[in-house]
């Protein structure tokens, strides 16, 4: 092809280049979103096998049991911790956990709040990291089904970063007869 302007055939080349450079933008943005839901998946999955349970061990029966909700704080849905403000802060701001009331009350680093967990209560520095990355990736919050698909999934595995999964022949609730054991405590096996 024969360019007017340039006298050449420099156009047509610079036509090929910027096909091919839009080209790599397309798989480059196909592969960022590919990625991005990946790790929106991974973390509903996260949230529903360790943060939710984590949640319902440690916070639930204080700020989620029944109608009485110490400071009026509900964190038994992401849509109440979205609309939850104590003094003057937000509860749960995804994307910043230095923004979120739930991090800094569970990492301790807010001297404002009247209440803190009880000792007993209180998360481990890696359950507080999980759920401050929970918190960054956006606090993803996957609906019931969904969250149960998950839950019934992680069942299925029997050997998983947390230990190794035994049958039994059940405990006196779900996280009893689903816990997972240390390879070296189950010697007699």
């Amino acid at each position: 092809m024969y360019c007017s302007k340039s006298g050449s055939h420099s156009c047509f080349r610079k036509a090929s280049h910027r096909l091919k450079f839009k080209l790599f933008q397309a798989i480059g943005l196909l592969f960022l979103t590919a990625l991005i839901g990946k790790s929106a998946e991974n973390w509903e999955q996260r949230f529903s096998v360790e943060i939710k349970p984590l949640l319902v061990e440690k916070c639930f029966f204080c700020h989620g049991n029944g109608d009485v909700k110490f400071g009026n704080l509900d964190l038994t849905s992401r849509e109440t911790m979205l609309a939850g403000r104590v003094s003057r802060k937000t509860v749960l701001a995804p994307g910043s956990a230095a923004q979120s009331l739930l991090y800094s009350a569970l990492a301790g680093t807010n001297p404002e709040l009247l209440m803190q967990p009880k000792e007993n209560d209180r998360l481990t520095a890696l359950q507080v990291s999980i759920i401050r990355d929970w918190i960054e990736a956006g606090a993803h919050w996957p609906a019931e089904e969904m969250q149960s698909h998950y839950v019934a999934e992680s069942l299925k595995q029997e050997h998983t970063i947390d230990g190794v999964r035994v049958t039994t022949s059940g405990g006196q609730s779900d996280e009893w007869t689903n816990r997972f054991y240390e390879p070296e405590d189950l010697w007699a096996f």
